[in-house]
């Protein structure tokens, strides 16, 4: 086959004929191509000429009885066999997410790393078509506009919406250090360990209604409306998984 440098073509080629090219260059075999593509050795060597065509220049020396790349065939080879994969990758990828349903939850940081993400892997054992994303935040979120599923906030029932649902709560110790008893009198250092805890349970913008409630109750699961078949499936796995 015969190309002249004055025929040569400019314009991207057509990708239809690549993974026949791939897998010809990878055997060095027409026949044994067609068998891995499920083709006739004549109709993938069609799809070599064709992409010849194309690309303007031969891609291999046919030989008698063997083939082999040319220098543009194997330069074009270092380039499929790199494309090629990473396009089955994203294939696969968009296949499998079709089918898969997510659930998107938002709570604050620590609760996420120190709680929520050391149990995710037995979740997502038992429901593996269920994509769990979570925002890692505590800021005041309206869930009747946010894009979110499921949010969990720190706060007393009282201040929880309607349907929120209470996971557990905490148990807070004092604890002061020597210094600090040896620096001052006991009572001293009762009344500050007292005007702490007053502090923490002073009221706040509650991130889940945006009204001001106190924060010492414990932690509380609040669904978005409309609730999803995703969050609906989800949600009692959350909400019942045993706190530490």
């Amino acid at each position: 086959m015969q190309h002249s440098q004055t025929h040569l073509r400019t314009r991207p080629i057509m990708a239809g004929h690549l993974r026949a090219f791939e897998s010809v260059a990878r055997h060095l075999n027409f026949r044994v191509a067609g068998e891995e593509l499920a083709l006739t050795q004549s109709a993938v060597s069609r799809q070599i000429q064709a992409l010849e065509e194309e690309v303007g220049v031969p891609l291999f020396l046919r030989h008698t009885r063997a083939v082999e790349l040319t220098s543009a065939g194997a330069l074009l080879l270092l380039a499929v066999s790199q494309a090629l994969p990473r396009i089955d990758a994203a294939v696969r990828q968009i296949r499998q997410s079709a089918g898969r349903r997510s659930v998107s939850l938002t709570t604050f940081a620590s609760f996420a790393s120190m709680w929520l993400i050391p149990r995710l892997e037995a979740f997502q054992r038992d429901h593996p078509d269920i994509d769990i994303r979570i925002d890692a935040s505590d800021v005041a979120v309206d869930l009747e506009l946010a894009d979110v599923d499921i949010a969990l906030r720190y706060g007393p029932p009282a201040s929880m919406p309607a349907g929120a649902a209470r996971l557990f709560g905490e148990q807070l110790t004092p604890v002061a250090s020597p210094w600090l008893l040896k620096s001052s009198s006991t009572e001293a250092a009762a009344q500050n360990i007292s005007a702490l805890m007053t502090n923490r349970n002073r009221p706040r913008v509650s991130s889940v209604t945006g009204k001001v409630s106190s924060t010492s109750s414990g932690l509380t699961s609040v669904l978005n409306r409309p609730m999803t078949k995703a969050a609906s499936m989800a949600s009692p796995k959350l909400s019942t998984l045993t706190p530490l």
